[in-house]
């Protein structure tokens, strides 16, 4: 396994995050991603959200169908309980969230680009003059 595919220690791996619901459809929750992407605040976090979803807008599909409001029950001091804002998200929203998130993450940050393969006429043996009766340029 390459060593960028390696979860950060200390953190479970996305897999080890995806839940199943009674239906059989797997979906992550956006407190849980929320670590795993590296935010520590939350408002942060939804603002990627919300770049997410208007991604995923743009993109023809809608967003209700990827990423659902849900409330989550937390503990709070003196034995209470108060509920905040979470989402469960499709796979497809978790990489939309990746997509928008903060650049400066490492975590979040886009994978670097392939470098493009040499031009015809870098290769050997070829020259690197146009060449053949297609040819707009006139060879001196």
């Amino acid at each position: 396994m390459a060593e960028e595919n390696l979860p950060m220690p200390g953190r479970k791996s996305f897999e080890k995050l995806k839940k199943v619901n009674r239906h059989g459809a797997e979906y992550w929750t956006a407190r849980d991603l929320q670590a795993q992407l590296g935010y520590d605040q939350w408002r942060r976090f939804e603002d990627a959200i919300k770049r997410a979803t208007v991604s995923c807008r743009q993109s023809n599909n809608d967003p209700d169908h990827h990423f659902a409001s849900a409330g989550k029950m937390i503990p709070v001091g003196k034995g209470g309980v108060r509920q905040v804002k979470d989402y469960l998200l499709s796979r497809f929203a978790c990489y939309l969230i990746a997509q928008n998130g903060d650049p400066r993450k490492p975590e979040s940050a886009p994978t670097p680009r392939r470098p493009r393969p040499a031009k015809p006429s870098a290769w050997p043996g070829k020259s690197a003059t146009p060449s053949g009766p297609n040819s707009r340029l006139k060879q001196t």
